[in-house]
């Protein structure tokens, strides 16, 4: 449903590059999506990069399935095998899954790939339930799903267009209902229709989650608010880790980021700069080191690809404390 909601063509090609091994379902859910289309050609995430790298130029997949840091080292391999012009591939979508993309990961990997870039969200607990529209914007299927949106300290619904933690019942699930079901994913219901013309309510991308949202020196910090200060950076590729240890009594801060690709000479300090300065966005984070109760975070600017290779989720918030 997401595929065909997103522009996928009835007969298209789809090349799976999600895991069909373990117990998480998703390859085999997006298997089955993909035959009902068309074909699916399966490459399981843990094969040979060499086996991805030949199927992707010799398959003529329309449409791919993957987590944002397995498009980095698709692209790494692609680039040691010497493939120079990738807007060839025929790849027309790609959707990326169980891990959050930006804006500057889509700005980039759409233009070298010439292909439309859209986030799925999904889970185990209910498989895939939205797919971002043309608008950003993330439709959800409401004649399988009610979501709703809770304070996550007292648990009452807030209004819509509110930040909160999402609870999802699923109506077409019988064996095992899960009705107001936790998911532990912070983002808001949009108010008004969407521009793109679509009657499904519509969600934010996932703002945080409450298990990952990191208390320093007392500020609030969630991922996406760290996303968006490294994004607006045009030098840097848009990946980096975020480190927190307390070393001695007092929270510290390392942030480790990287340059884009096609950055050869830059300006250390300015672009440190810029990190904190983005971090300050945050008003709690910009209340303690106002008052001294946070020293300014240290920041390491690594060459492009010292962050990106890497399998699976992308742990970005390390907390050592």
């Amino acid at each position: 449903r997401a595929f065909i909601f997103c522009g996928v063509e009835e007969g298209s090609k789809l090349l799976n590059f999600t895991s069909l091994r373990g117990a998480s379902p998703s390859g085999w859910m997006t298997n089955g999506a993909g035959r009902y289309i068309g074909q699916t050609i399966d490459r399981d995430a843990e094969l040979d990069i060499s086996q991805h790298i030949f199927c992707l130029l010799h398959d003529n997949a329309q449409y791919t399935v993957l987590l944002p840091t397995f498009l980095n080292k698709l692209y790494d391999a692609l680039k040691k095998e010497g493939v120079e012009d990738t807007t060839t591939i025929s790849l027309q979508h790609i959707f990326v899954a169980g891990d959050s993309s930006n804006k500057r990961f889509k700005e980039y990997y759409e233009s070298v790939f010439n292909a439309r870039i859209h986030d799925l969200y999904c889970a185990t607990e209910f498989g895939c339930m939205a797919a971002e529209c043309e608008h950003g914007r993330m439709h959800y299927w409401a004649d399988q799903f009610i979501i709703e949106v809770l304070d996550s300290q007292t648990h009452i619904p807030v209004p819509e267009g509110e930040k909160g933690e999402f609870v999802i019942t699923g109506l077409y699930k019988k064996g095992s209902p899960m009705i107001r079901y936790a998911i532990h994913d912070l983002g808001f219901i949009y108010p008004d229709l969407c521009p793109c013309g679509s009657s499904l309510p519509a969600i934010s991308h996932i703002l945080g989650r409450t298990d990952n949202m990191v208390v320093v020196s007392g500020a609030n910090l969630l991922p996406n608010q760290i996303d968006d200060a490294i994004t607006s950076i045009p030098e840097l590729s848009g990946n980096y880790r975020f480190l927190i240890d307390r070393p001695d009594l007092k929270d510290e801060i390392q942030v480790d980021v990287e340059l884009a690709p096609h950055i050869k000479k830059y300006d250390h300090k300015r672009l440190e700069r810029l990190v904190i300065d983005g971090l300050k966005k945050n008003d709690d984070i910009a209340y303690v080191l106002g008052c001294g109760l946070l020293n300014e975070p240290q920041v390491e600017i690594l060459s492009y690809g010292s962050l990106s290779l890497q399998d699976g989720k992308a742990k970005k918030i390390i907390d050592r404390r």
